[in-house]
């Protein structure tokens, strides 16, 4: 029998690896200046036994195998690997791809660790955001049912990839032909490393990694004042109504200035039936007592409310029949599916988020 239960994700804090990068032995090896001021800090055709220091693997079964960066185990969702040390200027970057089977691939200049050590992509992660861009090109084989990303690829020969991002714009070029030209705005903190993501089946080889400053009136990074600083903490209690479904937290987190800040939670226990959304920048804070004991809890309702279907739902439906929709109330989040308490897997504002109960009769 299947069953229609209420319940979500109230906080999806996902862990982060603290690592220490010592200096990529290729730094300076080929330093030389191009015509439009590129100069190359970095070199790697991984003619070598072992991937060493200069990599850090952040998920996935990467390897050296016959001069190449080669990755073949499969996830469920991309394995990723980036340089151990950042590039703070603009930067370009230039590798060789072939791809033998139906897997994507991506490559980014400005997320790096955005992708964490136990899983997929932090939804309230630093990066380059411009739209839903993350400051990376994304590659797929020729003969996908569904391709996507920025170019189709042929598989099972190489392919040269360029990346850069130059004050505000990224661009990409496969095989030198440009398929990608777009502004991307660096909101709130960002990554500046190289990273390679991939489901399976990749090789990378021959990277080059150039830099060159931004230009004199180009800000990458945000600039702050004493306003901007204060407006970056927002007391929550203010907004505070126990009958919404959010309690009224994501109003104080919406309230934050575009680079984020912190959100100062009130003491007490909060009831939440609906997702919070913390976008990049932002994060919460509680209440603790004289001993440094936690005093602002908040969690799921109990008992969880929950109800069988009257009917099956069919695909592309928008409305539900149960057998009991007295416990449901407008605006909580809703989980359709036999999974005890899997968290909900939803999405930033603007997208396909969770379902919703807009009504109960």
């Amino acid at each position: 029998m299947r069953l229609f239960q209420a319940w979500f994700l109230c906080l999806n804090l996902l862990p982060s690896a603290l690592l220490l990068s010592l200096p990529l032995a290729a730094v300076g090896a080929a330093d030389s200046r191009g015509s439009s001021g590129w100069r190359l800090v970095f070199e790697d055709n991984f003619e070598r036994e072992a991937i060493g220091l200069d990599w850090v693997i952040m998920r996935g079964d990467w390897r050296l195998e016959g001069g190449c960066l080669k990755i073949t185990r499969a996830w469920s969702s991309d394995s990723a690997i980036r340089t151990a040390i950042a590039f703070q200027e603009n930067v370009r970057a230039e590798f060789d791809v072939r791809l033998p089977g139906p897997y994507f691939v991506k490559a980014a200049v400005r997320i790096g660790d955005q992708f964490w050590d136990g899983g997929g992509r932090m939804r309230a992660g630093r990066g380059v955001k411009g739209g839903r861009n993350l400051g990376e090109v994304v590659l797929s084989p020729a003969g996908n049912k569904d391709p996507i990303g920025d170019a189709v690829i042929e598989p099972n020969r190489w392919h040269r990839v360029v990346i850069e991002y130059e004050d505000g714009r990224h661009r990409a070029w496969l095989n030198g032909q440009q398929v990608k030209d777009e502004e991307v705005a660096l909101a709130g903190r960002y990554n500046d490393y190289f990273a390679l993501f991939a489901i399976r089946d990749a090789e990378f080889d021959n990277v080059r990694i150039l830099v060159k400053p931004h230009a004199p009136d180009f800000y990458g990074r945000p600039v702050t004042a004493a306003e901007s600083n204060r407006r970056a903490t927002v007391r929550a209690e203010k907004f505070l109504d126990p009958d919404k479904p959010d309690c009224g937290f994501q109003e104080a987190i919406d309230a934050l200035p575009a680079a984020g800040g912190a959100v100062i939670l009130p003491r007490g226990k909060f009831i939440l039936h609906t997702t919070l959304f913390l976008r990049e920048g932002v994060a919460l804070r509680g209440q603790v007592d004289n001993q440094g004991s936690p005093v602002t809890t908040l969690s799921l309702p109990r008992p969880i409310v929950w109800s069988k279907l009257a009917a099956e739902a069919k695909a592309g439906e928008s409305a539900l029949h149960l057998e009991d929709a007295s416990g449901f109330r407008p605006g909580w989040s809703l989980s359709l599916g036999v999974e005890p308490m899997y968290y909900l897997r939803a999405e930033e504002p603007g997208g396909s988020a969770a379902l919703k109960v807009t009504s109960c009769t």
